[in-house]
């Protein structure tokens, strides 16, 4: 199995992990700064797997990756829309 291979199963076991502190807390959605951290170890994971394919311009790997990116990014905005009320 290559380094990089092993590397990106370790990054995405530990985006995993840090995405575990996600929780709903009465009703309210709760996310921590290690959560967004999770969901950015996973993307960069899927990345990495997917480096290749990215490159050649796969469309569908291309979506997905956005896709994810765009979750990620809805954490962040729940996060600070909950840091706010």
């Amino acid at each position: 199995m290559p380094k990089r291979q092993i590397i990106a199963s370790l990054l995405m076991i530990f985006g995993i992990l840090l995405m575990m502190s996600f929780s709903i807390q009465h009703q309210n959605f709760h996310s921590g700064i290690l959560g967004i951290a999770g969901s950015l170890c996973v993307v960069a994971a899927y990345l990495v797997f997917n480096w290749a394919q990215w490159k050649a311009g796969n469309r569908r790997v291309r979506r997905l990756t956005w896709l994810l990116s765009a979750l990620c990014l809805l954490l962040v905005i729940l996060r600070v829309a909950e840091a706010l009320v």
